[in-house]
C-alpha cells in the first residue's frame, strides 16, 4: 500500500500526565520508528522499553514483518541493540551532516 498510516502511542502515569511517547508510521509492511520520547525526569525506569514493546506488538497487530528507526544518537543505538534490533547501514556527512544508522528488527507474529 502507498498510503502513509502514522500512529502515536503515548504513556501516561495513574493521574494521566504525559511521562512519554511514541509515533511511528506504517507503509507496505514496513513500521517506522520516528520519535521515542520520555521526560528527562522518567528516565530510567523502563518507560522506553515499554513503548518500544508497545509499537512491536502493535506494528504485529498492523501487519508489520520488519521495524527501522534512523538515528545519529548512540545511546538510543545501545537501547535499540538491547532489544534485538541490528544496525544495518552507517551513512557518514547525512542530515545536519552528521552520522547516522539506520536500524532494523525483523518482525514476528505472536503466537
Amino acid at each position: 500500500s502507498s498510503v502513509l498510516d502514522e500512529r502515536y502511542l503515548i504513556l501516561s502515569n495513574e493521574i494521566g500526565d504525559w511521562i512519554g511517547g511514541l509515533r511511528f508510521w506504517l507503509r507496505g509492511g514496513v513500521a517506522h520508528l520516528v520519535d521515542v520520547v520520555v521526560l528527562p525526569r522518567e528516565r530510567h525506569q523502563g518507560h522506553a522499553h515499554r513503548l518500544m514493546e508497545a509499537f512491536e506488538v502493535r506494528a504485529v497487530e498492523a501487519g508489520a514483518h520488519v521495524a527501522e528507526f534512523w538515528t545519529d544518537d548512540d545511546r538510543s543505538e545501545g537501547l535499540l541493540g538491547a532489544l534485538g534490533w541490528r544496525r544495518i547501514l552507517q551513512r557518514e556527512n547525512y542530515i545536519g551532516r552528521r552520522s547516522w544508522s539506520l536500524m532494523e528488527k525483523r518482525l514476528a507474529p505472536r503466537r
